[in-house]
């Protein structure tokens, strides 16, 4: 489940007013997913790799189609992982999210953190089978 599906829900609406949406829909097909990932505090007893004279980062994705979320610690400013990976289940039946969801959590956080270490948060990504849009809060400006 997603961590706030109403603040999703208004930002996919802008988004799907946008006509690049619409081409995008036309070229990949219409939405299967949604993932949000966040900043957060770093939870207790996640053990830091590394330890710097600053705090590293938080973030924790979660999935419209996962009861569960998966976060990790970054150092922002070179993209090291600070932490290994945790998650957090939403409902005790629930699955975790597989290896190719994880990767795309990886790969999608790493990407909206700036060479300069920062980042807008939360970020958005829409998938389908083959596509995927994902958007930061500075790129709705």
């Amino acid at each position: 489940m997603l961590s706030n599906p109403e603040l999703f829900k208004t930002v996919e609406e802008f988004i799907r007013g946008q006509d690049s949406f619409r081409k995008w829909v036309e070229e990949n097909g219409e939405i299967k997913g949604r993932m949000m990932i966040e900043a957060m505090d770093l939870p207790e007893g996640i053990e830091i790799r590394h330890p710097r004279e600053y705090e590293p980062v938080a973030f924790e994705a979660s999935f419209d189609f996962y009861a569960a979320a998966v976060g990790i610690a970054v150092y922002t400013d070179t993209k090291d992982f600070a932490s290994g990976l945790w998650a957090h289940v939403q409902d005790e039946e629930a699955g975790l999210p597989d290896q190719t969801w994880v990767s795309f959590f990886l790969e999608k956080l790493i990407d909206a953190i700036h060479d300069d270490g920062s980042y807008g948060s939360p970020i958005y990504s829409i998938v389908n089978d083959t596509a995927d849009i994902t958007v930061i809060p500075d790129d709705l400006r």
